[in-house]
């Protein structure tokens, strides 16, 4: 499934994406992990853009498995320690 970028609500997590997809299209694990460095640049991660990162992690054709885990723990640790 591919992702529908209109459903990423947050301009910091859409930007960070569209730098990382811009080489070739593709996520590798370092540019995952500095998506997630942006997100988290602010010292704070919202929750629109865990949703953000659990949409895309999700949706993703190219994600590698372990940036899809490192995305969907960030999402379920997040979502239980606010609970």
């Amino acid at each position: 499934m591919a992702i529908d970028w209109s459903e990423v609500k947050s301009p910091t997590i859409r930007e960070a994406f569209r730098i990382a997809l811009s080489d070739d299209g593709h996520l590798s694990h370092s540019e995952v992990v500095e998506v997630l460095r942006s997100a988290l640049a602010d010292g704070n991660i919202s929750s629109e853009e865990v949703a953000d990162l659990n949409l895309v992690a999700t949706a993703s054709e190219t994600i590698l498995p372990r940036s899809k885990f490192l995305l969907l723990n960030l999402a379920y640790e997040v979502s239980r320690l606010r609970d």
